[in-house]
This record gives C-alpha cells, sequence and structure tokens, in this order.
C-alpha cells in the first residue's frame, strides 16, 4: 500500500530539491521501502495523524544521507583522478548523522512524541 506519492513529495518545498537528485520513480520506491520497514499498517495505532509525517522525514533523511555518500564518493574520485591519496575517514555513527542531517532531527523529535507504550521505531 502507498501511503503518500512522490509527486506530493516533491511537490513539498522543504522536500522539492530531492527531485533534482533523484527522479520521481526513485523517490517513490525510496518512500514505499521506508513505509514498510518503519510504518507497516499496524503502526497507525502508535504514531496516529503523525504517520505521514514520519514517513515523509525519514524518507528525506535517507535521501539526504544518499547524496552525501554521493558527494564523498565524487570528492575521492576526484582526489584520485588529480594525482591525489585516498584517505580512509571513519564511518559516522547514528549520532553524528542525526546531528548533520536536519530530516533526521526532525524524525527523532517527532518520533520521541509518538505514544511511549507499544513498539516503535
Amino acid at each position: 500500500m502507498t501511503l503518500y506519492l512522490a509527486s506530493d513529495f516533491i511537490t513539498e518545498k522543504r522536500f522539492a530539491f530531492f527531485s533534482t537528485y533523484f527522479s520521481e520513480a526513485e523517490i517513490q520506491s525510496r518512500l514505499d521501502m521506508v513505509e514498510e520497514v518503519f510504518f507497516p499498517s499496524g503502526t497507525i495505532d502508535l504514531w496516529g495523524t503523525s504517520r505521514v509525517e514520519g514517513l515523509k522525514l525519514k524518507t528525506a533523511e535517507l535521501l539526504q544521507i544518499d547524496i552525501m555518500n554521493a558527494a564523498q564518493l565524487a570528492s575521492m574520485a576526484a582526489n584520485l583522478q588529480s594525482g591525489g591519496m585516498v584517505y580512509n575517514q571513519p564511518s559516522m555513527n547514528a549520532n553524528e548523522i542525526y546531528a548533520s542531517n536536519p530530516f533526521g532531527q526532525q524524525y527523532e523529535q517527532l518520533r520521541k512524541m509518538v505514544a511511549a507504550t507499544g513498539f516503535y521505531f
């Protein structure tokens, strides 16, 4: 079941820039994957009306991470092409990823407001 459409996602001003990096089909695929993993139908009782907002924020967070990873790879490739060396940088932990990603921060704030009982992501 598709909870939210990519066409609606990219028409929201705060998410519109993702259409520069991803096709509508790629965004829809990510929305569907996030819904399946983080917001299956049983979570409606926990998330209530915040479910769609959580879906949008979690999807935006993951898309933003994809952009950051692609930029890092492009930077390393350009450095190699110019004769430079590539240094292994330590991976960021989850807290660092959230700190660098406003969508992840907003998702975490929303998730903390979800009902305190039951299981949620």
